[in-house]
């Protein structure tokens, strides 16, 4: 197997932009295919945060951007928490990488920063804003065109039933007076070439109460819990042979577009794009949590108007013209200020045996992420 170009890796990582990242942490190379993850303050637990909520959302958005610089080098990342995280325990996670298929390798010759959208966006409340149902019926369109069938999850009492099914970490769920947002639409549908049945949840599972594909749910959580993939760890025994017999499925997001919003009046929530880049990518590492191959077929920004803030929409635009042209051509309606995002799910990522002693050749490293 490749040797993993560790230090280069590290390094687009430790450069990119990531607000989320509050503290240095220490990374160590445990064999030519392993990472861990350390925290670096012993103190940096706080009392109030009980089930560890910033901790992780932290060591989410640095596995986040390791995962893309990994990518671009054309490797795949599975991660793995730990289960105790006291103050005294020793690594966080372990990162191991393995080599993405031939039909998967990325487009090494495009610029790393492409790939790693600004992360600046606040991620604790965002504005109430009801998709237009034009726009859900457009996208059901591009359901029913790629051979596959819309599966819209709106329903406000979804996530306080998931809220309750995880007892003591309710908190974790970012709501308001008005309840969770409801205004992302999942568009969940089967490759032609797709053979695996439809697969339903038990309505007992978990205390749910409610039968349908995982798939939504799970990617809907994932849009609520940024970061903190210890929670789907936890209920990854219930979800992962479902999301494997997926393989081949194409997802999409629809994010309306939301005006600009003061935040204690000293900056602005801006750049939806940024938004869905960033739910795009934790995606991504949710599947590779899970053991799955996520390969982003497209990201676009249909008709970009983004109140001066263009490049970024220029940056998606990029990534595949060729699926941009053929969606807006399907549905030329479709409106100037939606974004949509999409990806396809590949096969279970098969992980390769690597030796356990460490690379005598490296030293430990700390990097500090913080902006």
């Amino acid at each position: 197997m490749e040797t993993v170009p560790f230090e280069a890796i590290l390094e687009q990582a430790r450069l990119a932009p990531s607000g989320d990242n509050i503290q240095p942490w220490l990374v160590k190379i445990i064999s030519e295919h392993e990472l861990w993850i350390f925290k670096n303050q012993p103190d940096f637990i706080s009392p109030s945060d009980y089930f560890r909520g910033g901790l992780y959302c932290g060591v989410g958005a640095f596995i986040e951007v390791i995962v893309i610089a990994a990518s671009q080098h054309g490797f795949a990342v599975s991660v793995t928490y730990t289960e105790d995280i006291g103050p005294e325990t020793g690594h966080l996670a372990s990162l191991l990488f393995s080599v993405l298929p031939d039909s998967e390798q990325p487009e090494l010759d495009r610029p790393l920063y492409l790939a790693l959208p600004d992360r600046r966006t606040d991620r604790r409340r965002y504005m109430r804003e009801a998709l237009d149902p034009g726009i859900i019926r457009q996208m059901e369109e591009i359901a029913a065109h790629l051979g596959g069938h819309a599966i819209c999850l709106s329903d406000p009492s979804a996530l306080k039933q998931l809220s309750k099914a995880f007892s003591k970490h309710d908190d974790f769920f970012w709501t308001s007076d008005e309840g969770p947002r409801e205004d992302l639409v999942k568009l969940v549908h089967r490759s032609r070439s797709s053979s695996a049945p439809s697969v339903g949840m038990p309505s007992d599972t978990l205390g749910l109460g409610w039968k349908g594909s995982w798939l939504p749910l799970i990617f809907r959580i994932a849009y609520f819990v940024p970061g903190l993939w210890k929670i789907i760890g936890w209920q990854s025994k219930y979800v992962s042979e479902d999301l494997m017999q997926h393989s081949g499925a194409l997802v999409l997001i629809t994010l309306p577009k939301r005006r600009k919003k003061k935040i204690f009046e000293t900056g602005y929530q801006f750049s939806d794009d940024i938004v869905g880049g960033r739910i795009m990518l934790r995606l991504w590492l949710l599947a590779t949590t899970l053991g799955l191959s996520v390969q982003p077929t497209y990201a676009l920004v249909a008709q970009m108007q983004n109140e001066g803030n263009t490049h970024e929409g220029e940056r998606f635009l990029r990534l595949n013209r060729e699926v941009v042209a053929e969606l807006t051509s399907i549905v030329p309606a479709l409106e100037r200020e939606t974004l949509v995002f999409a990806f396809r799910i590949g096969k279970p990522i098969v992980s390769t045996p690597v030796p356990s002693s460490p690379r005598k050749s490296l030293k430990d490293i700390i990097w500090s992420v913080a902006e």
